[in-house]
């Protein structure tokens, strides 16, 4: 069971997710960033921000970059997770 961490960044920001969580598979993490990104989106239009250029990326525990989630490419026209996009950098 990998331990994986889903950071946030936007550019030069970074948030670090410093506890991490143990996922069954690369994913579930996916599944996990997809509903906290639009979470974090809903969030941003009801305090009227919004959160463009914001984009998970989740890391294994050396911190190699396993895959990239763009908050704006996480919406599908059925709201379905398997819909999002996403860009895998290693399987």
């Amino acid at each position: 069971m990998p331990h994986l961490y889903l950071n946030q960044r936007c550019n030069a920001d970074l948030i670090e997710d410093l506890e991490g969580g143990n996922y069954s598979s690369l994913e579930d993490a996916f599944r996990d960033a997809i509903v906290s990104a639009r979470q974090s989106m809903a969030e941003s239009v009801r305090r009227g921000l919004l959160s463009d250029g914001w984009r998970f990326e989740i890391v294994d525990g050396c911190g190699v970059l396993l895959a990239v989630i763009p908050f704006d490419e996480t919406l599908s026209p059925d709201g379905s997770v398997e819909g999002a996009k996403h860009r895998w950098y290693r399987n």
